[in-house]
């Protein structure tokens, strides 16, 4: 897949892509603003000896002092020391689990005979209490050691603790794109509609001819790049011999706005090469050749089925010389049956008089019948498929329909 590709991929899920990432981002802040109020503190303790002596019992002193820090730092991990804090603080614990309750407090050692405990409430008198009962219990059980150290308790500091809405929005914002990108490709793989290049390849055996839309939504400008991708369409679909005529239908796959350009802009591009080409706009629900050209509708091909005789009454002229227009004319509410019940032969002879090579312009295979009866008339098919629109059955159907019929098939794609 080419680049394009998958920006057309993102372009074909921008408003999914877009509702995902409001829905995200909003919901973050709401969910950030409605969050309740947290506190955390930290409490120095500093384990200090009672007495110190002179000069070798001094070094001592101070190394005891480390352990004993040691010893204070384990008794946090005890469950049973914690809940005597708790229960000193008058906060009911409803923990069942020992090894939660261990991890209610966290002391770590800052310095040989510095701790500090960190802890987290959501109510600040709760804090405050809590903190109390730690100096409190820690000064009592270092008195029942009977060891000769005292506890020094600086603090507590308390904070509130509040998030970062603006980190929040972003990380949930690059978490949507992320997610939504990937709904998008996902969505592309599983659906029923062609998406990539490749299943073209892979259905009708052949590369297509690609154009993107902004590019075929209008008459194309004779000496720009997408006219050469027309003249080298036009050069794959002409027959080799000059003097052989040629019927071909140009159609698509589901509904595609950007056909009847395809159709027109390839008629021009046949006629500017100097054969007589009359371009038939045989979509009868959704006539819009003669509205490109500029020309009216008031009678066309519907009526010439039946009056093949007066054919110039019927042809329009264009700037191209070479080129006239048969609009479609009245609309056919049974299009496929009028179709099938004129005498088609006649109208390929009476057609071939007036020009070289006959375009027919036809409504979507896939969704109208009014096509089939005019296959019997080609010479070669030109299927037009917009990825992520064309289905995969009816490409596939269409395919193997015209194969059947032994009709060479040419493939546009529009991204």
């Amino acid at each position: 897949m080419e680049f394009k590709d998958y920006l057309a991929i993102l372009k074909r899920h921008l408003i999914l892509i877009f509702l995902l990432l409001v829905f995200s981002i909003s919901s973050c802040y709401f969910f950030s603003l409605k969050l309740p109020k947290s506190y955390q503190a930290s409490l120095s303790l500093l384990v200090k000896s009672k007495k110190i002596e002179e000069g070798e019992k001094e070094y001592y002193a101070i190394q005891s002092a480390e352990l004993f820090t040691d010893t204070v730092k384990g008794w946090f991990k005890i469950p049973s020391v914690v809940a005597q804090i708790y229960e000193k603080a008058n906060i009911n614990l409803k923990i069942s689990d020992l090894r939660t309750l261990s991890k209610k407090l966290i002391a770590r050692k800052i310095s040989s005979q510095t701790l500090e405990v960190k802890l987290k409430e959501k109510d600040k008198n709760r804090l405050e209490n809590l903190a109390k009962a730690i100096i409190e219990v820690v000064k009592k059980k270092t008195a029942e050691s009977g060891a000769n150290f005292e506890i020094l308790s600086y603090g507590p500091i308390i904070l509130e603790k509040r998030s970062n809405i603006w980190l929040n929005l972003a990380l949930s914002a690059i978490l949507a794109l992320f997610l939504s990108v990937l709904l998008a490709f996902l969505i592309e793989y599983f659906s029923p509609t062609v998406n990539f290049k490749k299943q073209v390849k892979e259905i009708f055996k052949k590369d297509g001819v690609s154009f993107y839309p902004k590019d075929i939504r209008k008459m194309v400008i004779k000496d720009s790049e997408v006219a050469e991708r027309f003249r080298f369409l036009r050069s794959n679909l002409l027959p080799l011999n000059k003097k052989e005529k040629m019927i071909l239908i140009v159609t698509c796959v589901s509904k595609i706005k950007e056909a009847p350009f395809i159709a027109s802009n390839l008629a021009l591009s046949i006629g500017g090469a100097g054969k007589k080409t009359i371009l038939i706009d045989a979509d009868f629900k959704n006539p819009l050749i003669h509205e490109i050209f500029g020309l009216k509708n008031q009678k066309g091909f519907s009526e010439l089925l039946f009056d093949q005789e007066n054919i110039n009454s019927y042809l329009q002229k264009t700037p191209e010389e070479n080129l006239k227009i048969i609009s479609s004319g009245i609309k056919l509410l049974y299009a496929s049956d009028t179709i099938a019940r004129a005498d088609l032969e006649k109208l390929k002879k009476v057609l071939f008089k007036e020009a070289d090579i006959i375009v027919f312009h036809t409504p979507p295979v896939n969704l109208s019948s009014d096509t089939f009866p005019l296959f019997s008339l080609a010479s070669k098919v030109l299927l037009i498929i917009k990825l992520g629109k064309s289905t995969i059955k009816g490409a596939e159907f269409i395919h193997q329909y015209l194969k059947e019929k032994g009709l060479d098939q040419f493939v546009v794609i529009i991204h």
